[in-house]
């Protein structure tokens, strides 16, 4: 753990937490937890969707662009 947290740069606390689900990761400190421990992050979120419950894929679905707040929709060309 502490091997970990000095490749993050992070405290030891830090890395504890998160492997104990107390903490949530973001996005890149998913990234840079992957890399620190020599692995594929696309493989990571591979094995993440692929081990979701059938429930959680049926009940969020399939995200698309109409779904997305206003704000952030690509603006469509006239």
């Amino acid at each position: 753990m502490r091997t970990i947290a000095y490749r993050l740069g992070v405290s030891h606390s830090w890395v504890a937490k998160t492997e104990n689900g107390e903490r949530r990761l973001e996005i890149v400190d998913f990234v840079n937890l992957c890399f620190a421990l020599g692995l594929d992050p696309t493989k990571g979120l591979d094995l993440i969707i692929t081990n979701l419950s059938s429930h959680s894929r049926t009940h969020y679905g399939a995200l698309k662009a109409a779904d997305a707040p206003v704000k952030y929709r690509a603006k469509r060309k006239k």
